[in-house]
């Protein structure tokens, strides 16, 4: 990462925007000052390590599930190819990939890439007649909670439909939380569910994904969520999109 930052300080011509030239060119409010080699490593290793890993296991799922249920998959093809119709859609386009979106919204509340997140806390709390001391450090399970049957029903059926904004509005606002919550929320969220739109506007617009007979895939939980084993799919290229 220091040989990047490092070339990219040494640069002189113009080049596209990326993500390092938009950090090194930052500046702090209040004393101006740009960020250090060793501020813009972190950054940059923070956003490899956290949108790296995530992302991927969200777009395996996602094509994992959509192969489950070839109904729904046809409606996300549809959608993409009535909105980018091209092979490079902006973000007004992404935008308006709405069915896509909850397709996603869906796909990370059976399987959030992050399946659990801790907490610290302040001062001492009770919760639930359990006493909770200062300095505690709290586990907050996504996985359960988006299967919680207070706000969930047939919490294991994989429906789309259940982010209807309609839908949304009636729901507790932390009954789903892929990202966290609160000041301490996921920073790249929004970045996440366009690289993710993107991603999938690319590959099904052109692409047909079937995963293979014969395979039983499971589920393993560590830091994140992901497959027990590699999902194998065959993929034939999309002929009505060619």
């Amino acid at each position: 990462v220091y040989d990047i930052i490092a070339r990219a300080r040494r640069a002189t011509d113009e080049q596209e925007p990326t993500l390092l030239r938009m950090l090194m060119s930052a500046r702090d409010e209040h004393s101006g000052e740009a960020m250090s080699d060793r501020q813009l490593r972190d950054e940059i290793i923070t956003h490899y390590v956290a949108g790296h890993e995530t992302t991927a296991l969200v777009l395996t799922w996602t094509l994992y599930f959509l192969d489950r249920h070839p109904e729904i998959a046809a409606k996300v093809v549809e959608e993409i190819r009535s909105v980018c119709a091209t092979d490079s859609p902006t973000l007004e386009q992404l935008d308006q990939l709405v069915y896509t979106r909850m397709v996603l919204d869906e796909v990370m509340r059976l399987r959030p890439p992050v399946w659990v997140q801790t907490r610290v806390t302040y001062e001492e709390d009770t919760l639930l007649g359990h006493t909770i001391p200062a300095d505690s450090v709290v586990l907050l399970s996504s996985f359960f909670c988006h299967r919680h049957p207070d706000f969930w029903d047939e919490p294991e059926a994989f429906r789309p439909e259940r982010f209807l904004p309609e839908a949304v509005k009636q729901r507790h606002r932390y009954a789903h939380f892929p990202f966290s919550a609160g000041p301490r929320a996921c920073i790249g969220k929004r970045f996440a569910v366009y690289e993710a739109s993107l991603a999938l506007a690319l590959v099904l617009g052109r692409y047909r994904l079937d995963v293979l007979p014969g395979q039983s895939i499971g589920m393993k939980v560590t830091a994140t969520c992901h497959p027990d084993r590699p999902i194998l799919f065959r993929v034939a290229e999309n002929r009505a999109r060619a």
